[in-house]
């Protein structure tokens, strides 16, 4: 939410919004601009602790497996992240309000699989929260297993979110 929070909340707040709507560009491409700034600052961050890896594995043995995983993994569910944080900056014009909102539903994103620990859920409902639970579709990657449905759910997560914040973006920039 931190790096999302001001992208469309402060262009509304500020009037801005208006002059980017007047520039010859389609939704898609400005979602997709500020999608891809976002995620590669965040890629600039991940590869700033490149070090410490690179430094374990001249100490000894590093098992690589882990390390790519979890930078795999780390880059896929932050995708997911900044696209659920561009929709919430979609939706308000407060800055503060879009990363209260941002951290309040990737927390329930991060946390819903243990809600399918209750007693009193019924096994279905249970086993789709676990595979609704982001952090469920991290664990085996930051341990080396990649598997081809925490790619899909990731792609199909950021994809989703992308699309609901190009159609708050295009509700807005119709309705004038």
């Amino acid at each position: 939410p931190a790096l999302t929070m001001r992208m469309w909340a402060e262009e509304r707040r500020s009037g801005t919004e208006e002059i980017l709507f007047s520039f010859p560009l389609r939704v898609r491409d400005l979602v997709l601009g500020k999608f891809l700034g976002a995620w590669g600052l965040l890629g600039l961050a991940l590869a700033l602790t490149l070090a410490t890896p690179l430094t374990i594995s001249g100490l000894g043995n590093l098992d690589w497996g882990p390390v790519v995983g979890g930078y795999l993994g780390s880059m896929l569910l932050g995708a997911a992240c900044i696209a659920v944080g561009l929709w919430v900056s979609a939706l308000t014009r407060n800055q503060i309000v879009a990363w209260l909102v941002g951290a309040m539903a990737l927390l329930m994103l991060n946390l819903v699989g243990n809600a399918a620990f209750a007693e009193s859920m019924p096994q279905g409902l249970g086993r789709a929260l676990i595979e609704a639970d982001f952090s469920f579709h991290f664990r085996s990657m930051s341990r080396g297993v990649v598997d081809l449905a925490d790619l899909i759910f990731y792609g199909a997560v950021t994809a989703f979110f992308l699309c609901l914040n190009g159609l708050a973006i295009e509700r807005r920039r119709w309705a004038g």
